[in-house]
């Protein structure tokens, strides 16, 4: 019997070409007393996708994406689609766009969905998210604006062409009163039908989709 990654029901897997899983771990710990009373730090976690695809941010509850900044132009509302409990965002504009979302409406996975030939790709992370965390990622033009734990980076410029799901672990150190931090995810990545991929979608993120 092969084990699957993932607990699917087995008339979605039937839909799927082909899936893959990873499953990260990481920790922080700040040892020494007088730097835990002197500063907050917290890690900071990316996955880089092609570029041209929809970010898809399921929510508890209706949450306007905060815009970090924009190097061309601006992000258009047809680009950024918000309802009451996904966030959906077509990652194919010019330039260097990045959006980010509070962690009290965050659900703790987000997908990204793009075309790959005649086929479809989905890739979800799941990952740990505290509504009473202390997370310290701000904007550059407002540094006491916390409270965000999830960012998408739209990036088609002299950098490259490519989108960035990123998540914030809320912070040790200085007012938090923690001194360690453990973070565990997960990445499942999944290519098929349009039809198999949607059902994916469904399932792990969202039935809106």
């Amino acid at each position: 019997m092969v084990r699957l990654p993932i607990r699917l029901d087995m008339n979605v897997i039937s839909q799927i070409l082909q899936m893959l899983h990873m499953r990260a771990i990481r920790s922080m710990e700040i040892k020494n007393p007088d730097i835990a009373n002197s500063d907050a730090v917290g890690l900071w976690n990316l996955v880089q996708m092609p570029h041209g695809g929809e970010m898809i941010f399921p929510t508890f509850v209706r949450s306007e994406p905060r815009h970090i900044f924009s190097t061309v132009g601006t992000i258009s509302p047809g680009e950024l689609r918000v309802d009451d409990r996904i966030v959906r965002y077509s990652m194919s504009a010019k330039g260097e766009h990045k959006i980010s979302l509070r962690a009290l409406a965050s659900t703790g996975r987000v997908g990204y969905l793009y075309k790959t030939g005649d086929k479809w790709a989905l890739i979800v992370r799941s990952f740990f998210v505290n509504p009473s965390g202390e997370y310290i990622d701000v904007p550059w033009t407002e540094t006491d604006y916390f409270g965000y734990a999830i960012q998408a980076c739209n990036v088609n410029s002299g950098l490259g062409s490519f989108s960035e799901l990123e998540y914030h672990i809320p912070a040790i150190g200085n007012g938090t009163g923690r001194s360690r931090c453990d973070d565990v995810s997960v990445v499942w990545a999944f290519r098929g039908s349009f039809d198999g991929i949607r059902a994916v979608c469904r399932v792990l993120l969202t039935p809106e989709i």
